[in-house]
């Protein structure tokens, strides 16, 4: 990893202007007028036909070489964001048939995603899914097994004509640094075919063109800015004169609002390196103040604006906006509060569940208050939530014996604590709820269930500071908090203590929204509802029941509509 950002570090310096783009892209030079389709006759109408339209313009920018800076793909949880990448590899070959892609994830399991999603469409002489020797055969899924190399009872690496015949290429971030040691980098390939070309050809000018034409990162927000360096040093040309349409293509596609990277080293999270590149690149204003950006288009909607006016050219990025996960009333506040109140609800196979248990019936959420504290466990210095565990067990059976449909295997028990989870599975077990799943919020990132239930365990205000700075817990941690809401199809459960979580200002939102539409159940919480964070999905569903809400609501929603209006003036 460290001679990877070395690698890259070393490009900037010689004023690599390829590398420059990657890691500082600025306007200008972002888009590629000098594209081309000409590789391959294409017609986009045979893309996926499932695909919807952010996910099918972003195959088509991707695979007409749109920008020369990287293309980031922004999907919220539950929009295909998996699925707009696979589209997006087929484009390029289609486009392209002698293109050679490195596609990587972060982790083994997001790697084998991919492969397992390309697999109805390629062959084994065509894919490759490279995996480090140490790997065990029992953790790779069978479907993906036979697109390994293995040598003996390891797996490893094809010789090297044939590796540089496979079309694409999937490992992980990290375990791209075996095309590195094989010396199977764009740098290695073009200053070989540099120097036999001066050698034997000294007269005549030299086309020489990067092997590895695309780098696609799934899952980019999970990974740390020097783990994307490695596939990117792989990918990396010398500084020729190469013109734009030979450069290579990254494409990052991630959601910066979910979990990034776990670093533990106070002084590594102080140098910002839990900061992810797609974080990063998402935050300059090449991005960030495109009139096609989230907040761009929220803002042109509070000021009654319609379309974009000056847009510099087709964006290099993609927003996905459609959820094929959650009930609309799920979406209400991941939306307002982290995607701009972009997201549209689009899921098909959702329905409201009919459990006793719903504070009010016509909404798939309750929270449900608790005052007990938490207690300490030395060992591990970790901690358990006595009367949380009993509500939840009670929760969960009760949803069991009063929904004749759902299954123990739907439901998830999400907490931030390893002894909350070990203490919630002793008591389930005793339950006989052997099959819920049970786990931290770590855990959960990128998998749903048609029943999620969250328990914060946090019961005392004077230990909250202290989670805080050694990055713990649900308070004060957004991106935790986000994806601990964000799993739930039919029904999300909160179970916590609210004047705890009230002081972190999303939890307060949060709170806010669950009091106005009655879905909190449990001790006094003294918190006002100022209807500052209501958002798009909510006043459309409180307009729809207008005629069933008292004055003090109908003036709560006025002020919404109005500070929604104004937001931005």
């Amino acid at each position: 990893m460290q001679d990877a950002v070395t690698r890259l570090d070393r490009a900037m310096r010689h004023s690599n202007a390829i590398a420059r783009r990657w890691l500082f892209p600025q306007l200008e030079g972002a888009s590629n007028p000098a594209q081309t389709l000409s590789h391959s006759p294409w017609d986009p109408s045979t893309l996926d036909a499932t695909l919807n339209e952010e996910q099918m313009s972003a195959a088509i920018a991707i695979a007409s070489r749109s920008h020369t800076i990287p293309y980031l793909i922004s999907g919220p949880p539950g929009t295909g964001k998996t699925k707009t990448l696979v589209a997006s590899i087929l484009s390029i070959l289609q486009v392209n048939p002698h293109a050679h892609i490195i596609a990587c994830a972060p982790s083994n399991p997001a790697a084998d995603t991919i492969v397992s999603r390309l697999i109805p469409r390629m062959n084994a002489n065509q894919l490759l899914r490279l995996n480090p020797p140490n790997r065990t055969f029992a953790e790779v899924p069978d479907d993906v097994l036979r697109y390994c190399h293995v040598e003996g009872d390891a797996f490893g690496l094809p010789c090297y004509a044939k590796l540089m015949a496979f079309q694409v290429v999937v490992t992980t971030c990290q375990d791209a640094e075996i095309l590195i040691r094989a010396r199977a980098t764009n740098l290695d390939t073009m200053a070989t075919e540099l120097a036999h070309g001066e050698l034997f050809h000294p007269d005549q000018p030299l086309n020489i063109l990067p092997h590895w034409t695309h780098l696609l990162v799934d899952e980019a927000g999970q990974a740390s800015e020097p783990e994307i360096a490695i596939p990117l040093s792989v990918l990396l040309p010398p500084p020729t004169s190469l013109t734009s349409i030979s450069d290579p293509v990254v494409v990052l596609c991630g959601d910066v609002h979910q979990l990034g990277p776990r670093v533990l080293s106070v002084a590594a999270r102080t140098g910002e390196l839990d900061v992810s590149l797609l974080e990063r690149l998402f935050e300059r204003p090449v991005y960030a103040s495109h009139p096609m950006s989230r907040t761009s288009i929220r803002h042109r909607r509070a000021n009654g604006a319609s379309g974009a006016s000056g847009a510099p050219g087709p964006p290099p990025f993609c927003d996905l906006v459609r959820n094929y996960r959650s009930l609309p009333e799920i979406l209400m506040i991941p939306s307002t509060l982290f995607y701009e109140d972009t997201l549209v609800p689009a899921a098909r196979d959702v329905g409201h569940l009919a459990w006793e248990g719903l504070p009010n019936p016509a909404m798939p959420i309750a929270f449900l208050g608790c005052d007990s504290e938490e207690n300490w466990i030395e060992e591990g210095a970790s901690w358990y939530n006595l009367g949380e565990i009993r509500m939840v067990v009670e929760t969960v059976g009760s949803l069991l014996g009063n929904v004749p449909d759902l299954r123990q295997e739907q439901i998830a028990i999400i907490t931030p604590w390893r002894e909350q989870v070990w203490r919630l599975r002793a008591a389930l077990r005793k339950a006989t709820f052997f099959k819920v799943d049970v786990g931290n919020v770590e855990n959960y990132q990128g998998r749903e269930f048609r029943v999620t239930i969250l328990s914060t365990v946090r019961g005392s205000k004077r230990f909250i500071q202290s989670d805080h700075q050694a990055n713990m817990g649900v308070i004060f941690e957004r991106k935790r908090f986000n994806v601990a809401i964000t799993r739930a199809k039919d029904l999300l459960v909160i179970i916590g203590n609210a004047a705890c979580l009230s002081l972190d200002p999303f939890w307060n939102q949060f709170l806010q929204f669950c009091l106005r539409n009655g879905l909190y159940k449990g001790p006094e919480t003294g918190i006002k509802d100022t209807g500052a964070c209501m958002s798009r999905l909510e006043i459309e569903m409180r307009m729809r029941n207008e005629s069933d809400l008292d004055e003090e609501k109908n003036l709560t929603i006025a002020n919404a509509v109005a500070s929604l209006a104004l937001e931005t003036r």
